[in-house]
């Protein structure tokens, strides 16, 4: 995942935008010591590429590094550094928080991950871009990591056709008309709609969509949709979307779709992570 300089810079600076107030006034940062991040909780570690930058933007030097996607180990240390007591404060609280954050998000999205492929080893899980403005580039590395894709980086990227785009045309008919224009401009595109109803799901396909996500559709009546859809064209994606949680993930994986889209991973209670601090007497 990309991070610019200018992003690096950007964290240490909203956390320190001027001075570090407390260990100025204790005089302790010239001093010398060590910070080690460690995890009080199982899990899958992320994040610590984006610490080991801001060490370097610090002037710490790494000494323990383990890359994200390693099992933690409650209680071993999972990346840190020396330097002066200073630096080492202000990357502290910038570092803890992206590995607490980026861990917990993670850890959801394998354990989500393994209980699918439980059921159906190819299903893939995808994430929507209903994250935090800022944060879209570590969740995204959060949920890779974890084993999931993004379903969508933005509006740039694919064809997806909203209710909220239908509105304006007057009825399914027109709209339907436009997915035949689009399916010309755009012929590299896969183009997808958005919908709870299987008699519009096969409207659209008719009309040239690629695929249809069934929206709200709970599991137990997701697989007649799709035998329905089907029916009407057999190599029609179709992506389950609205609701899908990791703790009904599995009942879904059931229903015959191409992919589960999900927000839930987003949600995930960071990890214990835990920073300590080490003097080193200048001897």
């Amino acid at each position: 995942m990309f991070f610019s300089e200018a992003t690096i810079d950007g964290w240490i600076q909203e956390d320190t935008p001027y001075v570090d107030l407390t260990t100025e006034l204790l005089e302790i940062g010239d001093q010398h010591g060590r910070i080690e991040y460690f995890s009080r909780e199982e899990g899958i570690l992320c994040g610590t590429e984006e610490v080991r930058r801001i060490f370097n933007k610090l002037d710490i030097q790494t000494d323990v590094f383990h890359p994200s996607g390693s099992r933690l180990i409650p209680g071993e240390v999972v990346i840190s550094g020396t330097g002066s007591a200073k630096n080492l404060h202000m990357a502290w609280k910038v570092g803890q928080n992206l590995l607490d954050r980026c861990s917990g998000i993670a850890t959801q999205t394998f354990h989500t991950v393994q209980a699918v492929h439980a059921i159906r080893p190819d299903l893939p899980i995808l994430t929507t871009r209903k994250i935090v403005p800022g944060a879209k580039a570590l969740f995204t590395k959060a949920i890779i990591t974890g084993g999931a894709l993004p379903h969508r980086m933005g509006l740039s990227e694919t064809v997806l056709i909203f209710p909220q785009h239908m509105v304006f045309f007057d009825g399914p008919e027109k709209l339907s008309d436009q997915i035949r224009k689009i399916r010309h401009k755009a012929c590299e595109k896969t183009l997808l709609v958005e919908t709870e109803s299987v008699e519009a799901a096969v409207q659209f396909l008719r009309a040239g969509a690629d695929g249809v996500q069934l929206d709200k559709i709970r599991a137990e009546k997701l697989s007649e949709a799709v035998k329905a859809i089907r029916s009407e064209k057999e190599d029609a994606i179709i992506l389950a979307a609205g609701g899908i949680t990791p703790e009904n993930a599995e009942h879904y994986a059931r229903t015959g779709v191409d992919g589960l889209v999900t927000t839930s991973m987003y949600l995930a209670n960071p990890l214990d992570m835990s920073a300590r601090m080490i003097r080193i007497k200048e001897s």
